[in-house]
């Protein structure tokens, strides 16, 4: 093995993938003084070349300069769609409702929620891409959706077609969660499962359906 053709291929395939000597010796459970002494020739040999190759999305032989092409027989790395699909699960966007109407907060970290792509997929009309999750807050659904209560929701089904549903509208660019029954003169209402919340009235053009709430964390 050329510990100088190593530690010139070494760094320059880390640059070429954006990956920093922590995030390496990160990745492989290893101390970063280990990469560095690799990257800048102080080292030599390594029992962990297979390992470091395949998180480069390369192949030892190129590593040690046995091949010009750092894709000639690389494994590449399991994305984590294959790895989700393999398990049978599906990660969904975890929303704040408040971004539905105020546009999504991009200082804060996306959340995702895991479900059983079979226990969801009936439920929905349209692709997973159509569905979120978001934690019910307030009383105003109970005892049907209690305040932290996870619900799915799916967006394709953005029209009332289903009277007393359970639906996430925006009205007048305020969000709320209620079963909604339309109206034979094209209005609708408004309606909370807490009987001390009076119903609401809304028109048609005041109304816009987001989705149907299609599951609660506590139905099974």
């Amino acid at each position: 093995m050329d510990g100088m053709t190593l530690a010139t291929r070494l760094k320059a395939r880390m640059d070429e993938v954006g990956m920093s000597q922590a995030e390496l010796a990160r990745r492989l459970g290893l101390a970063q003084p280990t990469i560095a002494k690799l990257v800048s020739g102080a080292s030599q040999r390594t029992s962990h070349l297979h390992r470091i190759a395949r998180e480069l999305s390369t192949t030892p032989a190129y590593l040690i300069g046995e091949t010009e092409d750092p894709s000639e027989g690389a494994v590449p790395l399991p994305t984590l769609e294959t790895v989700l699909e393999q398990f049978g699960q599906v990660f969904v966007p975890l929303l704040d409702l408040s971004e539905l109407v105020g546009g999504p907060n991009t200082t804060a970290t996306p959340r995702f929620e895991p479900f059983r792509r079979e226990r969801i997929e009936p439920m929905i009309r349209g692709r997973f891409d159509q569905v979120f999750a978001f934690e019910m807050q307030g009383d105003v659904m109970e005892p049907t959706l209690r305040h932290g209560t996870l619900c799915l929701v799916d967006r394709a089904q953005d029209r009332i077609a289903m009277q007393d549903e359970i639906y996430v509208v925006a009205v007048q660019g305020m969000i709320a969660v209620k079963r909604v029954r339309a109206k034979p003169d094209g209005s609708f209402v408004l309606m909370a499962d807490n009987r001390a919340v009076p119903d609401d009235h809304a028109e048609t053009e005041t109304l816009r359906v987001i989705g149907r709430v299609v599951w609660r964390a506590d139905v099974f």
